[in-house]
C-alpha cells in the first residue's frame, strides 16, 4: 500500500495578519516588539524567512491586505518555498499556521542549501575556456533555484504544472512584479518555442454538460 505523506499539524497561534506592499509582495506580520515588527515573508536570497523590520519602515512599506487571508498566504508560501527554499526558523513559524508535509519541509531545506554558495575546502581549479565566447543555456533542461524573474518564468513554464495565471502569481510574489507585467508569461512561452524547446501542455479534464432528464409531458397537446 502507498504511504500517505505525513504533515506537521498546525497549531493555532495569534498574529497581526497579512500585509502587502505596493509591489504586491506579501508578508505575515507575527508580532510587534521593542520597536520592531517580526514578519514571515519570501525573499530572493533566503527564500521563506523570518525578519525583524523597524516599525517606522514597516508602517511606510506595508499596509493591511484587503483580500488576503492567513490561510491563503500560508498556502502560497508552501508553494513558493519548494522553488526558493526556507530557513529552519521560517518552517517552524509557518507550521504554527498551516500544515506542512515532511517532504515539503525537506525540499525547502535542500533547495535553500543548494542556493547558498558553498565554501570550497581547496582552491578551485580554473575552468577550461569554452570554444565559443557566448554559450546559450538549453531551456529544455532548466533546473535549480531561480536567481531572476526571467529564469523563474522559464522554469515554471517548462515544468508544465501551473496555468499562466498561477505562473505569474508565483513569480510576482517571489520578485515583486507589478500586475502590468502579466503578459511576460506568454512572451517567455513564445520565446522558448522559438529556441526549439519542447513545452509541456497542462492537461485539463473537460467538464461534461449535464444532460437534461427527459420526463413525460403533462401538458395538453394542442391540435393542429
Amino acid at each position: 500500500m502507498k504511504k500517505r505523506a505525513t504533515k506537521v499539524a498546525a497549531t493555532v497561534c495569534p498574529c497581526l495578519g497579512v500585509f502587502v506592499t505596493k509591489e504586491y509582495r506579501t508578508c505575515l506580520a507575527l508580532q510587534r516588539q521593542d520597536g520592531y515588527v517580526e514578519v514571515l515573508r519570501m525573499t530572493q536570497h533566503e527564500g521563506l524567512c523570518v525578519t525583524r523590520i523597524p516599525e517606522p519602515i514597516f508602517d511606510r512599506t506595508y499596509t493591511p491586505s484587503a483580500n488576503g487571508t492567513i490561510e491563503r498566504a500560508c498556502a502560497s508560501y508552501v508553494e513558493f518555498m519548494r522553488y526558493l527554499g526556507a530557513t529552519e526558523e521560517a518552517l517552524v513559524r509557518l507550521a504554527q499556521f498551516h500544515p506542512i508535509s515532511a517532504q515539503d519541509m525537506q525540499t525547502a531545506r535542500q533547495t535553500l542549501l543548494n542556493r547558498r554558495p558553498a565554501t570550497p575546502a581547496t582552491p578551485a581549479t580554473p575552468a577550461t575556456p569554452a570554444t565559443s565566447p557566448v554559450q546559450k543555456r538549453s531551456t529544455s533542461t532548466l533546473s535549480g533555484s531561480p536567481q531572476s524573474a526571467a529564469q523563474f518564468f522559464k522554469q515554471l513554464i517548462m515544468e508544465g504544472k501551473l496555468t499562466d495565471d498561477q505562473i505569474f502569481a508565483t513569480v510576482q510574489e517571489a520578485f515583486g512584479l507589478s500586475g502590468k507585467k502579466r503578459g511576460y508569461v506568454q512572451w517567455y512561452r513564445n520565446h522558448l518555442k522559438k529556441t526549439g524547446a519542447t513545452i509541456p501542455t497542462i492537461t485539463t479534464i473537460p467538464i461534461q454538460p449535464q444532460k437534461k432528464k427527459e420526463g413525460r409531458s403533462h401538458g395538453k397537446v394542442k391540435a393542429r
